[in-house]
């Protein structure tokens, strides 16, 4: 015997078995689900029978090919006449051919005695009234009362500047005058642990707004000097620091480095930006500085600067250690090429480089 039922939210099934004499009804399985969004918009008749054809699914290991036909009891008594319709929509029809695997009679039993799957239908309605919840602690067990005196600060303040119409109605409009206090609060209880720009947003959107709130809390997580200091590196490390060469003559070790976005000087400007670069070499024996102006689509040519006026020579064949940055002194052995503007008699120096003098390229003259 199957006793099914469905109401406007689930559908329930009992399958139960006589045994003994007289015959005493077992529960033998139970069946409930929640029903769809489009099983939801089914007249009654056809959420009926849809609980029929849910059941019969379900216990179908149980129910087709039965030695005896068996029995399924419902409230609605038009689908008594099931199997004799003349008249079927395209969904009955569908589930009728369904129907045809498995031998039965359809009864109808009042409501007020189909109380068991009447049950598990009704079980994924929701309460009309919400259960409020229990105290964990009771009122007598607190000795003072847990309060935050910002907070009423805050609503005071409402009355000097009150919340704007775009601000949620679930959520405390806070003023300028006590942002930064709030955003402390969040950032830095023991409960939160200095989270992140994402986390600390988060966390302050659940109770608080005002319109720059993501902006404020960025710059705040930024200028934490505790999240600075616990914060991990995201950069390769550095290698171990190695002391320059000791210069043995003037202008044996130079260094070259560029000076960009400068105003327009001297002519040199390049494109709509209007910026140039200033060319720097510095001589590490005597501490001394020249500088060259150069267009920025000339980024080599502080390079050939090498031999420039005001007295100052590099002899040719001597060796040039560079400890730079940029193209001029990349390790990518096109020295002489054009783009560089270089002295076809510069060339890389040979001999194996001693640790730590990688980043000083030699260079003959």
């Amino acid at each position: 015997m199957v006793e099914v039922d469905a109401s406007c939210s689930g559908l329930g099934a009992v399958l139960s078995q006589r045994h003994g004499d007289p015959g005493k009804l077992h529960p033998c399985a139970f069946y409930s689900r929640k029903l769809t969004v489009a099983e939801g918009n089914y007249d009654v008749g056809n959420r009926d029978l849809l609980a029929i054809k849910a059941a019969l699914e379900e216990w179908r290991h149980w129910l087709e090919g039965a030695h005896h036909p068996f029995q399924v009891l419902t409230d609605h008594r038009n689908l008594e006449y099931l199997r004799g319709a003349k008249r079927l929509n395209p969904r009955q029809a569908w589930w009728a051919i369904f129907f045809t695997r498995f031998v039965f009679t359809v009864t109808y039993r009042p409501g007020s005695k189909n109380g068991k799957a009447d049950a598990l239908s009704r079980q994924f309605e929701t309460a009309n009234e919400p259960d409020e919840p229990d105290l964990i602690l009771p009122a007598t067990a607190i000795l003072a009362p847990v309060q935050w005196d910002l907070m009423e600060e805050i609503r005071r303040a409402h009355a000097d500047e009150p919340p704007p119409a775009s601000c949620p109605l679930d959520r405390i409009f806070v003023p300028q005058l006590f942002r930064q206090q709030v955003m402390q609060w969040v950032h830095e209880a023991p409960s939160s642990g200095h989270p992140g720009i994402h986390r600390s947003t988060q966390l302050t959107r659940r109770q608080f707004w005002w319109p720059s709130l993501g902006s404020d809390v960025e710059e705040y997580v930024h200028a934490c000097s505790t999240c600075a200091q616990a914060g991990t590196s995201r950069h390769l490390p550095e290698r171990l620091l190695e002391p320059l060469l000791i210069p043995r003559r003037p202008w044996s070790h130079l260094s070259v480095d560029f000076l960009t976005d400068l105003p327009d000087s001297g002519g040199y400007r390049h494109g709509r930006s209007g910026s140039v670069l200033q060319g720097v070499q510095v001589d590490s024996s005597q501490v001394t500085t020249h500088g060259h102006a150069v267009g920025r689509s000339h980024v080599p040519a502080p390079v050939p600067q090498l031999r420039p006026a005001q007295g100052h020579r590099v002899g040719s064949g001597s060796a040039v250690y560079l400890p730079g940055v940029g193209v001029t002194v990349c390790p990518s052995g096109h020295w002489g090429e054009p783009e560089f503007g270089l002295p076809p008699s510069i060339k890389r120096a040979g001999g194996a480089a001693k640790p730590g003098d990688w980043p000083l390229p030699q260079i003959l003259l």
